[in-house]
């Protein structure tokens, strides 16, 4: 019984550090704003919520891109600290601060995989 526990506690645990791996990248481009890696994990079709405005379902990755860039641009973002992650039934969700210096907004992400890639499905910022 004991050995099963421990395998089956080494198997969670080794799927939250694949998934945390898998989004390193994502997390550094965010970082960056380095937009062609934060693009290249985009899915092809993004659901997108910015602040107060209302929610865009379905825009393309490179619409919701651009919209992205904007309130970085508008914003003067300067920062990204990833807070947690997390991932149920395919599904991953990275959440972190966005910063201009002076104030803050939270940024959520839900990624699902694709092609044996995470990728975006999901963006808001609140």
């Amino acid at each position: 019984m004991k050995n099963f526990l421990l395998v089956m506690l080494s198997l969670v645990l080794s799927v939250g550090a694949m998934a945390q791996s898998e989004t390193d990248g994502l997390v550094n481009a965010l970082k960056k704003a380095d937009w062609s890696g934060v693009e290249a994990r985009m899915d092809d079709m993004v659901d997108l919520k910015l602040l107060d405005k209302d929610e865009l379902k379905n825009m393309s990755r490179t619409q919701a891109l651009v919209a992205f860039k904007q309130f970085y641009a508008e914003r003067g973002i300067r920062q990204f600290d990833k807070l947690s992650e997390g991932g149920r039934g395919g599904m991953v969700y990275l959440v972190g601060k966005l910063s201009d210096g002076n104030k803050s907004y939270n940024l959520t992400l839900q990624l699902r995989q694709k092609n044996g890639q995470l990728v975006i499905i999901t963006l808001r910022v609140s």
